[in-house]
This record gives C-alpha cells, structure tokens and sequence, in this order.
C-alpha cells in the first residue's frame, strides 16, 4: 500500500481500519511500521530473539486495543508506547526469573525522551505547515540547515531585514501554535500564500 515510510496520518488510518476488524490493515501496519519498532525494542531488550518476540506482541496488543485508539494522538507514539511497555514486561520478567540481563533504566528512560520527542517533532511540522511558505522556509534555512540570515537572504533574493521579519514573525506564530494559543496575526505582503 506504502512504498516508503508511512505519514502518522496513514499509520492512523491502519490502526482505525484494524479496529473495524480489518485483517489486511494489521498486516499493512506490521510491514510499514515493523522496522522502527523492532528497532527500538532492540535497543531496550539487547537480544534479537526476546525481541522478536515482543515484536509480534506488540502487535497483537495493537490489534486488541485498536478499538480504544484515540485519533487525536500519534499513531506512531501510540504503537511505540506498546512496544516500550512489552519490552519492560520482559525485562521485568526476566529479572523475576533471575536472568542476568538487568533492566537497563537509561534506556527505557531514553526510548520515552524518543516518544516524546517523536511526539513534538510531529506537532512542529504541523505548526510549520500553518505559517506561510516563507516564515517557514526561513525558519527551516535558518535554524535547521544553518543558513546565515545573509545566504538566507541571497537564497529568496530579498533583503536581510524581510528574512529578520519572516523569521520573526514565524517564530512567534511557532511558539504560538506550539503552546496552544491561537494567534492570528495577519500575513504581511511578502509572507507569501499559506502553506498547503
């Protein structure tokens, strides 16, 4: 169905269609989404085998609990959610058992800065595609590509000072849209059209 990495919307998608009792969406989930969250089983659990198996808990716990996903979160979030809990259930199970493989806190405590992380990285591109095509492209040039506001300003083939204003003002309707407030300043001539 996907030919590269799925969007949070389709992961979404599976997961509603999954909760309709649709078989083919949990193996269209498990093909598009099965890579990172063995992955990041692997980083707690350190034993291919034990994560294979929380692997294909993980998603008949997905399967199960489809029904009780809420659209409104991350699908993807959600999904690593089941797979961190799996994996701490095994750790916790072989510590029972006496195993010798310790829970190792660090990376559990890592693997949720990731969900958190993934989380506000979704909520972000959200937010950037709300500004005009310019506040973004300034803030993207500037802060993730590193871009001095003067290669900035070379790049648009407009002044220093109009990448200082588009800049500003994106930031200020990030911070906005991040925190939740709904600032509707009007777009000025050069902030250009919204993004689609």
């Amino acid at each position: 169905m996907y030919d590269s990495k799925p969007s949070d919307e389709q992961v979404t998608e599976l997961i509603v269609a999954m909760g309709r009792g649709e078989r083919a969406a949990l193996d269209e989930l498990y093909k598009s989404t099965s890579s990172p969250v063995f992955s990041a089983l692997m980083r707690i659990l350190r034993d291919r085998s034990d994560a294979e198996d929380a692997l294909q808990n993980v998603y008949v716990k997905a399967w199960r609990g489809a029904t009780r996903f809420r659209e409104d979160r991350s699908a993807m979030a959600w999904l690593l959610t089941i797979a961190r809990n799996e994996a701490v259930d095994m750790l916790r199970a072989r510590r029972r058992r006496g195993e010798a493989h310790p829970v190792p806190d660090d990376l559990v405590d890592g693997l949720s800065g990731t969900e958190h992380r993934f989380m506000l990285r979704q909520r972000i591109v959200a937010c950037l595609r709300k500004l005009s095509r310019n506040q973004a492209d300034a803030i993207l040039c500037v802060y993730q590509l590193g871009y001095s506001y003067r290669e900035m300003a070379e790049r648009a083939g407009v002044p220093e000072n109009t990448v200082r204003t588009r800049l500003h003002r994106g930031l200020r309707l990030l911070r906005a849209c991040l925190g939740g407030e709904d600032d509707a300043e009007p777009r000025g001539p050069d902030d250009g059209e919204p993004r689609p």
